[in-house]
């Protein structure tokens, strides 16, 4: 597989803003929830504002639709170190790869919705054309953000949760686990959480 520049250093940035996240957390600055509230909201609100000023772009405004573009590019990739994609592995650890690959597929079809929409819209290829579709995506941009800003969490859910040492241990027959006193139980669990 042959990797691009241009791949590399996307990889750079979404690790780099992985990072970021993590030490906002790590450091008490932000929670987990804040910090992907945070990055998920750049996620949705930079590429809206980007769709604004796409709006007023025409020939004579050649530098504003670069910059436009620069910050949708910008702001579209930062839900893969740090926003909404990895919040999946947040809230549901043991079937965070089924519900990605259902959100996945839901989302597909609503870009064939949107290709739907924007063939209808665009009837000629002319600036008014655009403006009117760069409008909605604002407003799914604006909407998208909301939504996740206001549900958003990081919490993990108590039913998607991997199943730990204790509970596998309390499944066993009482007769196979040796008594453990109470300080090396929480050493043990403390030694589970840690690793």
């Amino acid at each position: 597989m042959i990797v691009t520049d241009i791949e590399k250093k996307e990889l750079l940035r979404i690790f780099c803003l992985g990072v970021i996240a993590d030490t906002l957390v790590q450091k008490n600055m932000m929670t987990l929830t804040g910090t992907r509230k945070l990055f998920n909201s750049l996620t949705s609100f930079l590429p809206a504002l980007s769709m604004i000023l796409l709006c007023f772009c025409d020939e004579t405004r050649r530098p504003l639709g670069i910059f436009a573009i620069i910050l949708f590019l910008f702001g579209s990739g930062m839900p893969y170190g740090s926003g909404y994609v990895v919040n999946y592995s947040d809230i549901a650890p043991a079937y965070a790869g089924l519900m990605f690959g259902i959100a996945t597929s839901i989302s597909s079809f609503g870009a064939v919705v949107g290709n739907l929409i924007a063939g209808t819209i665009l009837k000629r290829p002319v600036l008014e054309d655009w403006r009117k579709l760069f409008v909605l995506f604002f407003i799914a941009y604006i909407i998208g953000g909301l939504v996740f800003l206001i549900l958003g969490s990081a919490v993990p859910e108590k039913w998607a949760k991997l199943k730990t040492q204790q509970d596998q241990s309390e499944a066993k027959n009482e007769e196979e686990i040796a008594p453990m006193k109470d300080d090396e139980k929480d050493t043990e669990e403390k030694r589970y959480i840690n690793a």
